[in-house]
């Protein structure tokens, strides 16, 4: 090819792409441009002017339609793609589990568990009496719930003391403010759905008619706990505690044994906790521990002792006990410089503690009635670890979650006294997944600090690392 053949081909081919740009540029759409209305958000002094403030203005005309003209220009542009997003949309359904079911769980006199079925979307919430081989009864169908709304998320699933009735948060507008629901499970009728504008945690008093819960302010922090009685109008509830520094949310548990309700006040680097006794649910919460500026703290109980666990003086967190009136003090496990204490778990018997050791999740069991410890040894060197749930405080065995790179999300239920692991469920990896095609293992890299540094390393067995 001569230098002008070259020439004018390269002036031909540009010619051609030039005007196939100016073709698909006269077809394209235009991308949808927001207005610019200046708005004044000034704040503490800090001069701010806001031009797209219109677009809070939710459900209004002209926030709708620059959504729909978003919408529709979306939809243009990714028009020649809809063949392969229908291919991955198949392909990713196909390695979805559309009917399976929980590991059941005991929680006083009921099995429960939640289930999906095939073309559905949400959970659907039941329980057995007793046993699985009991008659199933559903809490909470999330399904039915969906029907008259385009969106649907639960917050929190509580049975009463009775287990006669059930009380549930749901959010239908993705805000995060929930609305509770209280429903007699046997006859499915509403009893209450007075209460909005919930941050989600609720609990009961032992009473059967008394519940706690936490309200959002505007900047959506959970800054107040409320007492609410049944079938009241939430008018009439009493404001039990309002936390005045913005720093702080308003947490609310139980301890596991059920004897008292905790309310949780924390920061991201401070924390005081309240508690009230169940069976007095007009009584006065008392303050724990008053709070100190960079000690965080957490509260457990089992017969005459509190439990906490707590960083102050102890940057790696310690475990100490306190008799239920504050005599005391005893210190179970000290601070350690390479152990991280994460969480603790009681039971009647046991107390496990979830801990990072040189950066590796462990589990260690103390035993009430030898007052000992046991280490549980894992399969694997990386892992990931948790405890699951497992909301029966007689129960002789701990319920962890487990998975590492290799190994699918797991439950296992570990036997305290034998510290044998029973299976309960593995997560399907549809589509020909092997384990043991693949290989996991830890390596150490040092700084120039001289610190080591973790690498957690995962490959096919058949590749030479060192090739």
């Amino acid at each position: 090819m001569t230098k002008t053949e070259f020439t004018l081909n390269a002036l031909f081919l540009g010619i051609m792409i030039v005007g196939i740009i100016m073709t698909a540029s006269n077809h394209a759409p235009s991308p949808p441009v927001a207005e610019m209305i200046p708005k004044d958000v000034t704040i503490h002094g800090d001069k701010r002017i806001d031009p797209y403030y219109w677009l809070n203005e939710k459900g209004t005309k002209p926030v709708l339609d620059y959504l729909n003209a978003e919408n529709n220009y979306s939809i243009e542009q990714m028009k020649h793609t809809e063949r392969l997003q229908d291919e991955l949309y198949r392909e990713m359904r196909a390695r979805i589990k559309e009917e399976d079911t929980t590991v059941p769980y005991k929680f006083m006199n009921h099995i429960y568990y939640t289930r999906t079925e095939k073309d559905n979307q949400y959970d659907v919430y039941c329980r057995k009496r007793d046993s699985m081989d009991g008659k199933e009864e559903i809490t909470v169908d999330l399904n039915k719930l969906a029907e008259k709304v385009n969106y649907l998320t639960l917050g929190s699933h509580k049975i009463s003391p009775n287990e006669k009735m059930v009380a549930f948060t749901i959010d239908t507008s993705g805000s995060e403010r929930y609305k509770l629901i209280i429903k007699d499970i046997q006859s499915g009728k509403i009893l209450d759905e007075n209460l909005t504008n919930l941050e989600g945690p609720i609990e009961w008093a032992n009473d059967n008619i008394t519940l706690f819960y936490t309200l959002l302010d505007d900047a959506h922090r959970p800054h107040q706990l409320w007492r609410h009685t049944l079938e009241n109008k939430q008018s009439q509830d009493s404001l039990v505690y309002e936390e005045k520094d913005e720093r702080f949310f308003v947490g609310l548990h139980r301890t596991k044994n059920g004897a008292f309700l905790k309310m949780e006040l924390e920061s991201n680097i401070t924390s005081e906790v309240h508690l009230l006794d169940r069976n007095d649910p007009l009584g006065e919460w008392q303050v724990f521990q008053p709070r100190e500026q960079e000690v965080e703290y957490y509260v457990y109980h089992h017969g005459d002792y509190f439990y906490q666990i707590t960083n102050k003086n102890a940057i790696n967190f310690k475990l100490i006990r306190k008799r239920l009136n504050g005599d005391g003090e005893e210190e179970l496990i000290p601070n350690r410089e390479t152990t991280f204490l994460d969480n603790l778990t009681m039971f009647k018997d046991h107390m496990a503690v979830l801990e990072r050791v040189n950066g590796k999740l462990e589990i260690r069991v103390f035993d009430f009635n030898s007052e000992s410890w046991t280490h549980l040894e894992m399969d694997e060197e990386i892992y990931s670890l948790f405890f699951d749930a497992n909301y029966d405080f007689n129960a002789d065995f701990l319920r962890v979650g487990y998975g590492s790179f290799v190994t699918p999300y797991s439950v296992y239920d570990i036997d305290f006294k034998t510290q044998t692991k029973t299976l309960r469920k593995r997560e399907d990896v549809l589509g020909g997944y092997d384990p043991n095609n693949y290989k996991t293992e830890r390596i150490w890299a040092p700084t120039h600090d001289g610190k080591q540094v973790a690498i957690s390393l995962l490959y096919q067995k058949n590749i030479d690392l060192k090739g």
